[in-house]
């Protein structure tokens, strides 16, 4: 079963659109897919129905920036119903905190001598939520730096002068609203850098499984996560992670062993019946 659970679109920071960000993932042999942008639902709608059109099998999808055990960590959720008013209400919340992140990541610039046209932005990030990628390509187009890396490691990165950490979002009431809608959540991209006592707290707050496979993790750790998620009876899920313009993309599938599909499906399932769907 090829799957592609993870991938983006200009919704958020990709450069495809909903509609071609899944047409890519059909093109590479995905027959399962979830369009999870940042922290909104915007590109549901179009992604779901050229999915449909495809031929594939679809799930509603987002990645959410959120806090466990003091650690910001990114949660994949999927199969939940998108017009679940407290969901929906949630989601419009963190558009605006990214609005407001991006002002502030401005004015630190601008305190470094760096102005960005708040406007011209605005033009570039369309009707998708700001994200850091916005703010480095501006920069990149501003020839402030050569390319993405160079701003972030400048800039925009964690213990930079212009960093601005996302609002604390505590992870166990967004997998609590996740599960209200009728999804489940997964930890993306765990790598080597989340704490066991992260885990243990998503697991503990009735997290459903873990991103086992992501182009991050080599095989080692795609054993590791497996045997983690067996151990604590959890699924797997996986993707390519693609946004459609880093070197890195390569937009392969995720060769997911048919009973662990199984199990993912199960886990969607009982979700949908607890929350009356």
């Amino acid at each position: 079963m090829l799957i592609d659970l993870h991938f983006h679109s200009n919704a958020s920071d990709g450069l495809t659109s909903p509609r071609d960000a899944v047409i890519r993932a059909g093109q590479r042999g995905a027959t399962w897919v979830a369009l999870t942008d940042h922290d909104t639902f915007d590109g549901l709608k179009e992604a779901g129905e050229n999915a449909a059109s495809l031929g594939l099998e679809w799930l509603s999808g987002a990645e959410f920036s959120v806090w466990a055990a003091g650690e910001p960590v990114h949660l994949l959720a999927y199969g939940f119903d998108t017009e679940h008013e407290a969901l929906a209400s949630y989601v419009s919340g963190f558009r605006l905190d990214r609005v407001r992140r991006a002002d502030e990541i401005l004015d630190r610039l601008a305190r470094h001598g760096i102005r960005i046209d708040r406007e011209q932005l605005a033009v570039h990030v369309g009707a998708g939520v700001f994200t850091r990628p916005h703010l480095a390509e501006a920069l990149v187009r501003e020839g402030v730096v050569a390319d993405r890396v160079e701003a972030f490691d400048r800039f925009l990165g964690d213990g930079r002068p212009c960093h601005v950490r996302m609002p604390i979002r505590d992870a166990a009431e967004t997998i609590a609203l996740v599960r209200a809608a009728g999804g489940i959540t997964s930890l993306a991209h765990p790598g080597e850098w989340t704490a066991h006592q992260t885990l243990v707290a998503l697991a503990r707050a009735g997290m459903d499984a873990l991103e086992a496979w992501h182009p991050s993790h080599d095989g080692r750790l795609t054993s590791y996560y497996l045997d983690l998620a067996d151990r604590w009876s959890l699924a797997v899920t996986g993707g390519s992670d693609d946004h459609g313009r880093m070197a890195m993309d390569s937009g392969r599938p995720v060769d997911l062993p048919e009973p662990r599909g199984e199990v993912l499906r199960e886990r969607l399932r009982g979700a949908r019946l607890r929350a009356g769907r």
